[in-house]
């Protein structure tokens, strides 16, 4: 049976804690469940990295002489030996998560019955345009960057059968110029990111466990944000209108999950608004850590700054049927439970947390749609590996 899925991908969960590290093993992981037999290429692993094989079902291999989670001239050498020495298997797919596995597409003629697929999770010139709108030099030195990749982008794009686009801000930017000018679009597919809604649940039984482990009191307000604690991500933002709402209702507190450059300066930040007491940073968490924590909240902040594809945070909250209060700029519906606000409205974000305050329930019930859950996500990936789209 053509069975066999090779996914190229520099980072994992057991790397980094990121959006497009959980997409990518969720993606392995419910493939492997269903049969395929997966292996995944990798940049060095942290020691001691433990994974789950699904019965033998998903492998792990890490490029020798690679730089753990970064690109470098071992990777792009050792990726591309690695599919050469499998000219001749019976290969399903290759899938390239971002970038990862352009330089295997020199042998993509060799693989004649294999379907080649890239799984978008932004582009560089969003990239470089996020970059330009930080006003911070050193982030303007690092747009160069983007503007190489673009090029990089041009002679890769189109030798892909199909490139998954994982969110409409993503669709969008591949359709549209610059981009749409180095990419065909008939090739661009959207299957936006999907949830595991049987791990991401409310559970009074959880909250009541992390309420206790950070001794807060069970009728406080609890706000939560997770994500890296970059300066784009908008830490900083949250705290300023945390610090708005905790002047107001003093029994609340504001839950930071994740780790990253900016813990220091927004450790600091905390102190300086004398709030410190009432904000907890958690660090990076393990996914079944992050359930616990959400199963806590009342509301979820996320005003990034930056353009995103499709924020794995913000469906997590969803599915665990947290309102959420995030940046205008993100491609969401606004509904009952979620609100979209300017990121430096900090007044706006303090009264939406007064109105939820008012309204605080123990009554969690997802409002996720399907097409963000991960069997309806899976499913798709199936049919265009399959060619049944």
């Amino acid at each position: 049976m053509k069975n066999e899925i090779i996914i190229l991908t520099r980072s994992l969960p057991m790397h980094n804690i990121g959006g497009m590290e959980v997409v990518c093993w969720d993606l392995c992981c419910a493939l492997a469940n269903k049969g395929y037999q997966i292996t995944v290429l990798t940049t060095v692993l942290p020691e001691g990295a433990r994974y789950d094989n699904i019965h033998g079902h998903l492998k792990v291999v890490p490029i020798s002489n690679t730089i753990a989670g970064k690109y470098n001239k071992a990777w792009w050498v050792g990726t591309a030996e690695y599919l050469r020495s499998n000219m001749g298997k019976n290969i399903h797919a290759v899938i390239s998560i971002s970038a990862a596995g352009f330089s295997c597409l020199k042998y993509k003629n060799n693989f004649k019955n294999t379907k080649f697929i890239m799984q978008a999770h932004g582009t560089s010139y969003d990239e470089f345009v996020s970059k330009m709108k930080s006003f911070s030099l050193k982030k303007w030195c690092a747009s160069v960057k983007n503007i190489l990749w673009f090029f990089k982008d041009s002679f890769a794009y189109n030798k892909f059968d199909y490139i998954v686009a994982i969110g409409d801000s993503v669709e969008t930017s591949m359709k549209k110029a610059p981009t749409a000018r180095i990419v065909n679009a008939n090739k661009v597919i959207k299957i936006e990111n999907g949830i595991d809604t049987d791990l991401f649940k409310y559970s009074k039984a959880l909250k009541e466990r992390i309420l206790s482990k950070l001794d807060i009191d069970k009728d406080a307000f609890i706000v939560v944000s997770a994500s890296r604690l970059h300066l784009e991500k908008g830490v900083d933002n949250n705290l300023s209108a945390f610090k708005a709402f905790n002047n107001k209702v003093e029994n609340s507190y504001y839950l930071i999950c994740g780790d990253g450059p900016e813990r220091d300066n927004l450790e600091k930040l905390a102190r300086d608004f004398g709030i410190e007491q009432n904000v907890i940073f958690l660090g990076a968490l393990e996914r079944k850590e992050l359930v616990e924590v959400l199963s806590c909240a009342d509301a979820f902040l996320f005003l990034t700054k930056r353009v995103e594809g499709l924020p794995l945070n913000v469906l997590e909250a969803m599915s665990v049927g947290i309102p959420a209060i995030i940046s205008k700029h993100l491609t969401f519906a606004e509904s009952g439970k979620l609100k979209k606000v300017d990121t430096n409205n900090h007044s706006e974000v303090s009264n939406l947390l007064i109105t939820l305050f008012k309204s605080k329930s123990d009554i969690k019930e997802s409002y996720i749609e399907e097409r963000n859950t991960l069997t309806y996500a899976v499913d798709k990936y199936c049919q265009i590996i399959n060619d049944k789209h």
